[in-house]
């Protein structure tokens, strides 16, 4: 993911690989009966991947705060 941010040849094509398959392992994941698997897959992944980048640079703080503020973390 660094080197599509860079623009390294090849890499951004490596990367959206990557970020397609893991939603849709994501979307597999998701319970039987879920209204819209999709979207909770979707969702789920911004967490994921905007936690991470958050992390990346510096801001973990911001991103574990973000999630307080949520609900989506134990307090």
């Amino acid at each position: 993911v660094a080197g599509a941010a860079r623009g390294v040849p090849g890499y951004r094509e490596a990367a959206e690989r990557m970020m397609t398959q893991q939603l849709a392992w994501l979307e597999r994941q998701m319970p039987e009966g879920d209204p819209d698997p999709a979207g909770g897959a979707r969702y789920l992944m911004t967490l994921i991947e905007g936690t991470l980048m958050l992390s990346a640079v510096g801001h973990a703080d911001t991103a574990r705060e973000g999630l307080l503020a949520g609900g989506l973390a134990p307090s």
